[in-house]
């Protein structure tokens, strides 16, 4: 198993982590109050999303609940979502160089 395979398993069980956790804490009404909207920023605190995005991510949940009093599941998780790819950016393809040393 390569590196990168490594890797993918390991964003996986992220993936699995936070969308398994998510649809927990918002299975019990389906609407986000305060209180489940700081569990949710722990929650990304914890999936390695680190203290710094969660905040930035968390501040435009609640901006949109904000302007748009939607704060359903569906709205929250897409506000996540929206939020996360703007900070990511576009995906990347990375090039593999020659190593100085490899005579192939």
């Amino acid at each position: 198993m390569g590196l990168a395979d490594l890797f993918k398993r390991g964003l996986e069980k992220t993936r699995n982590f936070f969308a398994g956790s998510f649809t927990k804490l918002a299975a019990s009404s389906g609407r986000f109050d305060e209180d489940m909207l700081d569990e949710l920023e722990e929650l990304l605190i914890r999936a390695d999303c680190g203290v710094q995005a969660s905040d930035d991510i968390m501040d435009r949940v609640k901006e949109n609940i904000k302007k748009t009093g939607d704060d359903s599941k569906e709205a929250v998780l897409a506000s996540v979502k929206e939020r996360m790819l703007e900070i990511l950016g576009e995906p990347q393809t990375m090039q593999a160089q020659h190593h100085p040393y490899d005579r192939r």
